[in-house]
């Protein structure tokens, strides 16, 4: 009775497939007899394009190519109102012929026809077709490892989503930018926005972009080793695709939840699953997930000790990356390739590979280059504020050189006067009169010029002060939410530092006084911060001495740098036992008469006796070496129970 009642089954599943085949060959007839009869027009370029859409889902690639380009040729060919060429359905086909190559693993080629269509897009003002446009290109950059431009073209097709308030858009941007971020090791931004795509997905009813968002969730849970949560993400994914029977998605969950058998070093299981998506995958032709798949089995084969295929598929894997510019899969591909020969002993190989692996992991995550960008934002910071000293400067003298030739003006009148007393006394009293009016006219404008440019300077300090506040702010909640503690230790540093650049704007949009401030109250607004950093230390306290005198900005905002770095180094590294003092002070030398002296001390573990050259010890004393050149200044450091900093430079006293 079973097996009859499986065959009834396996009849009817089988004439509803024929029937559904059946009425996909008739549409699809329909279409090719429209277009033999139809005329050249915008209505053919539609039957192509829905030509298109008819052997897609079969996966015939080169017949979609073949309509996708008659589309395209027919598309620019008409004329439509005035205009020549149908922009909108060329930019169609060129965006599908982008989807295509894409599919095939084309991304050089992919790119060029997004770009061509983005560019259609953009001359009619279609924001959906931007939206697709821009998704597409960051996906373009997310295989080839450009996570960070892929988050630019993520977020410019979600600003123009939410500007047309379309939640299917809104879904794909929020879950291609959580994708983007995971890959960038920012997991809590990364499930922020899978999230709100899941949550977004599941409004529309959207069964793709639901099982897209349970995947990719997965896939964050998966790297933190959270194998639960990751396998019930996987599996509700697998559940939707096995139901839509989107195979393509299913074969990406197999190779998924086979990762995390095979972390769990199940790996019976795990090759069911490998085996299951690459069956898939071969039958779809789809050239991203072999890629994973390949690799995979070669890691599961070392597990084995069966290196021979394992060589072989991590080998083919690297390949079929490097065909399709997948830098990423690259860089796995020859860690996987280590690990292989480290097994065999072939430890010249490893090297070889090791070099390889290394080359292609910095073209992704290039810690120098990120420092570099650190320094170079730095040194835009310090230009600014040489820009606004050349600035005043150069409004000192222009002022000058107008009271020089007005005096010139008026010694030239009193010598003529001399002369010709007698003779000229009305011309001169006329002259006189005139330039006395001239003079009084301009010293007016002049002084309300000079007004104005005071105004304008305040208005700039208290604009750049509630940038800086709100960058300090953002740094301040992104360190909070940070799980890495060397990335939120990084982070807090950053914000003190953007507090101490803060606080210089607040005081020279308070004091009214040009670019000078007084260093006692600044040096305070900069320690205060620290003093409610250590509440949680009550056993360390702070000596602080320094006296009330104007500064120019120039001098006083690296002087606070220093202190801030210092003050910093000190708390975090001087005390294990969380107890001493820490000493602040700030005093005129017997030299000169502008030479000063900053001595910063604790009574702490001291510095190390490496002998490590102080530059390259960190980047915050590397900070304080710059910032001392800065000030023109010396830097001399000792160990005198304790740690000692003295740093001796011109501060001109106004």
């Amino acid at each position: 009775m079973k097996v009859l009642k499986i065959y009834i089954l396996l009849v009817i599943g089988i004439a509803f497939a024929g029937e559904s085949l059946l009425a996909q060959r008739r549409q699809i007839d329909s279409l090719c007899a429209l277009i033999k009869t139809g005329k050249e027009d915008t209505v053919q370029v539609k039957h192509y394009l829905k030509l298109y859409f008819q052997y897609f889902p079969m996966n015939k690639y080169d017949t979609c190519l073949i309509y996708l380009n008659k589309g395209l040729f027919l598309a620019k060919k008409i004329t439509v109102g005035k205009e020549h060429g149908w922009k909108k359905g060329i930019a169609h086909c060129y965006n599908n012929i982008g989807v295509i190559n894409w599919r095939k693993g084309n991304y050089q080629l992919a790119l060029t026809n997004y770009l061509a269509a983005k560019k259609e897009y953009a001359y009619i003002h279609y924001n959906p077709g931007l939206v697709l446009t821009n998704n597409n290109i960051g996906l373009i950059c997310d295989e080839q490892g450009k996570y960070a431009d892929a988050l630019i073209y993520y977020f410019l097709a979600l600003k123009v989503a939410e500007q047309i308030n379309n939640k299917y858009n809104m879904t794909m941007c929020n879950n291609n930018l959580g994708n983007a971020y995971h890959w960038l090791k920012n997991d809590s931004l990364a499930l922020i926005h899978l999230n709100t795509s899941l949550k977004l997905a599941k409004e529309l009813d959207s069964k793709v972009d639901i099982s897209l968002a349970y995947n990719n969730i997965g896939l964050v849970y998966d790297g933190q080793l959270n194998f639960t949560k990751a396998l019930k993400n996987y599996f509700a994914a697998l559940k939707i695709n096995t139901e839509e029977s989107n195979e393509s998605g299913m074969a990406m969950n197999y190779n998924n939840i086979g990762i995390v058998y095979y972390r769990q070093h199940n790996n019976k299981e795990a090759l069911k699953m490998y085996l299951m998506s690459l069956n898939i995958e071969e039958k779809l032709n789809d050239k991203k997930g072999l890629v994973g798949s390949y690799r995979n089995l070669g890691d599961l084969y070392r597990e084995a000790i069966n290196l021979k295929q394992a060589d072989f598929y991590v080998n083919k894997s690297i390949f079929s990356a490097k065909e399709i510019g997948r830098k990423y899969d690259i860089v796995k591909g020859y860690e996987s390739l280590i690990k292989i020969d480290s097994t065999k002993g072939d430890y010249k190989a490893a090297y070889r590979h090791h070099l390889l692996f290394d080359a292609y992991n910095d073209s992704i995550f290039n810690e120098e280059a990120q420092k570099k960008g650190i320094q170079a934002t730095m040194q835009y910071a310090f230009d600014k504020k040489e820009t606004a000293l050349k600035f005043e400067a150069d409004k000192s003298l222009l002022e000058f050189e107008i009271q020089n030739k007005l005096n010139t003006q008026k010694q030239f009148f009193l010598i003529i006067g001399f002369i010709g007393f007698a003779l000229l006394t009305g011309v001169l009293l006329f002259f006189g009169k005139r330039a006395y009016h001239a003079n009084k006219k301009y010293s007016e404008v002049l002084a309300k010029e000079n007004e104005t440019k005071e105004l304008l300077m305040q208005e700039v300090h208290h604009r750049i002060n509630n940038s800086l506040q709100m960058i300090s702010s953002l740094l301040s909640i992104q360190a909070d939410t940070a799980i890495n503690r060397e990335t939120q230790s990084y982070l807090i540093k950053t914000e003190t530092r953007i507090h101490t650049m803060s606080a210089m704007h607040q005081l020279l949009q308070e004091a009214n006084t040009g670019l000078e401030v007084d260093i006692n109250l600044y040096l305070h607004k900069v320690i205060n911060f620290y003093k409610q950093v250590l509440e949680n230390y009550p056993d360390i306290t702070l000596d602080v001495q320094i006296p009330s005198n104007i500064l120019n900005s120039k001098t006083a905002l690296p002087l606070a740098l220093i202190v801030n770095e210092l003050l910093t180094n000190a708390i975090k590294y001087a005390f294990p036992n969380k107890v001493g003092v820490i000493k602040i002070l700030l005093t005129k030398t017997e030299r000169t008469l502008y030479q000063w002296q900053l001595s910063i001390s604790d009574n702490g573990t001291g510095l190390p006796t490496d002998k490590t050259p102080l530059n390259e010890s960190s980047l915050g004393l590397e900070l304080v070496t710059i910032m001392t050149k800065q000030l023109g200044g010396k830097l001399n450091t000792f160990n005198n129970n304790g740690a000692n900093f003295v740093i001796t430079f011109n501060g001109l006293t106004l």
